[in-house]
């Protein structure tokens, strides 16, 4: 069994320069161009909100523009900012032994062949 790097939530990372990843999905939005995107909002006071550099890591999933960051629940969206889909994880995974195995196997495995092929066999 290989672990990879988990990516536990999703959020949208804004566009605007401040570096945050905001967590509470409130449905989609359709923008002027026709395309539906999902809606985070901008929450200030829930904690959905994590600053880019205190998550573990991070990965964009979609180009720019691929969210929106609403500033309130209403209906028209008051206050939007692009930003970028991101999966996130908040914490270090663990990293088991078994990630190792293949690495330990193939040098072992090179080591056996050669020590058979320089063995004499007499029958």
């Amino acid at each position: 069994m290989l672990s990879f790097t988990c990516f536990a939530d999703t959020g949208c990372l804004s566009s605007s320069g401040s570096n945050w990843i905001y967590t509470t999905r409130s449905g989609s939005y359709t923008g002027p161009s026709g395309t539906t995107v999902p809606r985070y909002l901008n929450n200030l006071n829930d904690g959905t909100r994590f600053q880019r550099g205190a998550v573990f890591c991070y990965r964009e999933t979609a180009g720019a523009n691929s969210c929106w960051i609403d500033g309130s629940a209403a209906s028209p969206p008051q206050g939007l900012i692009y930003g970028t889909l991101v999966f996130f994880t908040q914490t270090a995974a663990s990293c088991p032994l078994d990630d190792y195995i293949p690495w330990l196997i193939l040098p072992i495995g090179i080591f056996g062949f050669y020590y058979i092929r320089k063995r004499s066999f007499i029958i």
